[in-house]
């Protein structure tokens, strides 16, 4: 089978913080045996974006944010705007990469 460039799977969790990264764990075990070189998005709505954008960046995944995935930043503060989300990303990337 030919997979083109623009094909990826995209894992999405929206559930409670606690699990996702489990849950994702799990379906990357799976995922990495049948389709290993098909790129991964991992991210999550509400609660789960901060800590699957971490596991993102720790399994070397893309990520993305923004409003429609959640309003809150990692301090718990309503963001103002998407660019705020994106300010937030940069900074938990720029301190793990330091």
């Amino acid at each position: 089978m030919k997979l083109y460039s623009s094909f990826r799977i995209d894992l999405q969790a929206a559930i409670g913080k606690g699990s996702n990264a489990l849950m994702v764990d799990a379906i990357e075990d799976v995922l990495g045996d049948a389709l290993p070189q098909v790129p991964r998005l991992i991210h999550g709505t509400d609660e789960a974006v901060w800590p699957l954008l971490e596991q993102a960046m720790r399994s070397g995944h893309v990520s993305r944010i923004g409003l429609d995935d959640t309003l809150l930043l990692p301090s718990g503060d309503i963001a103002t705007d998407n660019a705020a989300l994106v300010r937030a990303a940069k900074t938990m990337i720029n301190s793990r990469v330091s």
